[in-house]
This record gives structure tokens, sequence and C-alpha cells, in this order.
């Protein structure tokens, strides 16, 4: 049995309709909640058999709209087992065992529920589907790397972008799935070129592409990567960055859980009132510094990813029950786990502290690698 709420042609009037091939019968009224949960009930089988209530009408003269208008909930789940294997499957791992543990979900916008054809008006404010917006962060990137060695964002072609459409610069490459059949060490120049554009960008410009997704590069061999897709950028004032630049130092450098715990609870990380000591509290948010804190070669992995994700949704811990994440922070965390999910699918390998270190503006490192070196000439240029 299919069932569809519609408008009528002959008058606009909305009904619950019963399709049976190209035509639809009404069988209730169909406005507001009364319409849903008469859709709801047919859907059940009560009755199995719905009757007319009137003239039946051709389906492709009538308006489809939203069967369900006024859900009191939506939950998106992440749990179709085929596709989760899958995508896995395609990028050279194995299915993740806490995902039959996990009933992971995101809370959808029930008051945003739109029928067929229905226009998507973008609310009032909205950034992400801002196009202009987009475009100007883009060159804005593509302008601070202008000549790098190794970082490479397209230009923006103005004479063809617009309110509704981006073109910009075309650029060929290899593909993600293409890098991980490469050798381990194209692996860890790609991955450094990751974390180095990540945190370059954040120290450099005060600003984080927020969407570390693996379809959003194109590799060119030996750590050379274009960057694409700049409709979520946030852009960090400096109070911000203060915060971010004290954590580091405190939790990395200066491993003074006492600074660093008076930092988190000041920035609304940590509600005041915990009582764990400040020991437990550092080490509670240190596992996000693991890879940087001391200076020895690491290898990030997948295991280590996954750990950190199960550490930041995990809410068992008395430290838990006290810790937010502020609205800077929101985009912070979400660069941190997909860049970290990315250097574990890599399993890239080098000194990660030296590299930090170069990075961190209270540091001001030496060159500690080859791809470090190459960029001096291009960090001694007036755009960087």
């Amino acid at each position: 049995m299919r069932l569809a709420r519609y408008r009528s042609a002959r008058d606009r009037s909305v009904w619950v309709g019963l399709v049976e091939g190209d035509v639809v019968t009404p069988v209730a009224a169909g406005e507001g909640r009364a319409g849903q949960d008469a859709l709801l009930a047919f859907a059940m089988g009560r009755p199995a058999v719905p009757e007319a209530v009137g003239e039946p009408e051709a389906l492709e003269r009538v308006t489809l709209l939203a069967p369900v208008p006024e859900p009191p909930s939506i939950r998106d789940f992440y749990a179709f087992e085929a596709h989760v294997a899958t995508a896995r499957r395609s990028r050279g791992l194995e299915m993740e065992p806490d995902w039959y543990e996990l009933p992971v979900f995101y809370f959808s916008n029930p008051a945003s529920v739109l029928g067929p054809g229905d226009e998507v008006v973008p609310p009032a404010g909205t950034g992400e589907l801002d196009y202009e917006l987009e475009a100007r962060n883009q060159q804005h990137f593509a302008d601070f790397y202008r000549g790098h060695p190794f970082i490479h964002v397209p230009d923006v072609l103005p004479a063809f972008s617009g309110r509704h459409v981006i073109t910009s610069e075309l650029v060929d490459g290899s593909t993600w799935q293409e890098v991980l059949t490469w050798s381990q060490e194209q692996r860890d120049l790609a991955g450094e070129t990751l974390f180095r554009f990540v945190f370059r960008s954040l120290y450099g410009m005060h600003a984080f592409n927020g969407d570390p997704h693996p379809g959003n590069y194109l590799f060119h061999g030996d750590g050379r990567v274009t960057f694409l897709d700049f409709g979520l950028v946030k852009h960090f004032r400096d109070d911000e960055m203060a915060t971010f630049i004290g954590m580091v130092k405190a939790a990395a450098v200066d491993h003074d859980a006492a600074k660093f715990r008076s930092i988190v609870e000041g920035a609304g990380m940590l509600r005041a009132g915990c009582p764990s000591p400040d020991p437990e509290i550092g080490e509670y948010f240190s596992q996000f510094y693991e890879s940087v804190r001391h200076d020895r070669v690491v290898t990030w992995s997948s295991e280590y990813s996954s750990r950190i994700v199960r550490h930041t949704f995990d809410r068992s811990s008395p430290i838990a029950q006290y810790a937010t994440v502020p609205r800077a922070f929101v985009f912070i965390q979400r660069i941190n786990l997909g860049l970290y999910a990315l250097l574990g699918e890599l399993r890239a390998t080098g000194n990660y502290r030296r590299i930090a270190e170069e990075l961190w503006p209270f540091v001001g490192g030496p060159p500690s690698t080859p791809m470090a070196h190459a960029e001096q000439e291009w960090l001694r240029t007036p755009t960087c």
C-alpha cells in the first residue's frame, strides 16, 4: 500500500491519498497534525484498506507534500551495516567493532521537513550555504598559500561564479583511495602536509577549514596536496586564539595541570566545582595532545583515532559530567577528530612534536623535516 499527502489540483485542498498506479484517491483530510496522524494510522494498517472520501486524480497533476510534516523527533542512525562495511572496505579497513556496541545517531531538526520540490530557503544569517562567502573564504586561503611548495588552494574564477555556483581553477590529482595504495613514505608525506595545513591555517590565518573529508583533497605525490571545499570556515577572534594557545602550552609544553585547569574553566570547557584533582583533569583532556606532548616519533593509527572518538562522547567519566563544548571549540573538535582519523588511515609516521613546535607561535622551532626546509623561502615572503 502506497500512501501520500498531496495538494489537489482541483481546489488546492490537502488530502491523505492512496496511490494506485498513476492515480491518487483521497482517503482522509490531510491538513496539519490531523492529516499526519491519519497517514500514520493508515500506514500501520488501521484500517487495513482505507475507504475513498473523494474522487481520484492523476498523480502527475497533484502536488506531493511531506508525508510527516511535523515529526516530534528525527534521529538519523548510522545503522546500515552493509553501508558501513562497504565504505570501510573501500578504504582497506575492517569493520569497526565499536559499531556493534554504540547506537550512533544525530538529532536532526523536526521543524525543517520539506516535501518534494519545496524551495529550500537558508535561515537568516546562514553562512555555510552562502556561496559568495565560500568563494571569499576559498580565495582568502588561495592568496595566503600562493607559491607554497606543497599546499595548493585553487583560485576562484569570479566571472563564472555567483550566488548559486562557485567555479574555480581546474585541478587534477589522485584521490584518497588511491593514496592509500601508495608507499608508506608517500603516505607519511601526505599526512605531514595535512597536519601542517590545519595548524598553519589556525595559527597563521586564525582560521579553520572545518571539513576534513577525504573527498576534499587531491594528491600529487611527494607531499603536494590541493585542498578543496571551503564551505565551512571558522575565523577565530584574538581571545579565542589566546585560549587555544594557552591550552596547548599548558598541556603539551609546560605539563602544568593546574594552569590547564584554570584555562579550560575560564573558557567554559569545564564547569567550576568538578571534584576531580588537577592531574586527573589534565589527563582527561591530554589525550588530544598525546601525539605532540613528547619529542618522539609517533605513528598515527585508526585505533588511536577511534579511542579519541569514544573518549569524546563517553559520558561515564565523572569529569565528563562537568565538561562542555563552547561554540568556538565545536570547530576545533571537529577538525581534530577528522584530522586524527585521516592520519590514522594513512598510518602517518613522524616526529609530530617537532613539526608542532615549528607551527606553535610561542615556540617557533627550527625546520625539522625536508618539507619544512622546502617551505622556508615561502615563509619569508610577505603574503604569509
